[in-house]
């Protein structure tokens, strides 16, 4: 299956869910660079370093802290228009 990459280029994807594997192995350059937040219950340290050794970027706790989520957008935002 293709997996649609939309600008800016973010996709949050359920820690249980395999299918950034599929983003990250993809020979395009927006596909290796483009930010995965893990967004998942599970909110222990354990968790988030499992999310981080994936290959995801960021990890989110739910229930969704949407002053968390924009901080985090901010800051991808920034680092993509300074890399721009």
């Amino acid at each position: 299956s293709q997996i649609p990459v939309y600008p800016p280029g973010y996709t949050v994807e359920d820690v249980l869910n395999t299918a950034f594997d599929q983003l990250r192995a993809m020979e395009r350059e927006d596909a290796r660079k483009m930010p995965i937040v893990a967004m998942t219950a599970n909110a222990f340290l354990e968790d988030i370093q499992q999310s981080k050794a994936c290959g995801m970027n960021e990890h989110m706790s739910k229930p969704l802290d949407i002053d968390q989520l924009q901080r985090m957008l901010a800051r991808w935002l920034s680092k993509q228009n300074r890399n721009a």
